[in-house]
């Protein structure tokens, strides 16, 4: 993934569940982001949505410029959220 150069880039992604459980019942015990040391400078806050009308995995992009499908996404259910200093 090549960042863009402005000074503040928010990029957005979809992911699927697999599908052996998208139909059962789940519960989110944890959220814990992976930031390696190479991007803890561009890695500020991460909001996690639940989108039921995106059926498909997104790589993603700057949210300004992603598909229609994943922006219907942006501002639904948000069910995580973290930021810099974050436990």
């Amino acid at each position: 993934i090549t960042i863009p150069s402005n000074d503040t880039t928010y990029w957005c992604a979809g992911f699927e569940f697999p599908q052996d459980i998208q139909n059962s019942e789940k519960y989110i015990i944890r959220f814990s982001p992976h930031v390696t040391p190479a991007n803890t400078a561009h890695v500020h806050h991460m909001l996690v949505y639940i989108c039921d009308s995106l059926n498909t995995t997104d790589p993603g992009g700057p949210c300004e410029d992603v598909s229609d499908g994943l922006s219907s996404c942006l501002g639904g259910t948000l069910i995580a959220a973290w930021a810099v200093g974050a436990q």
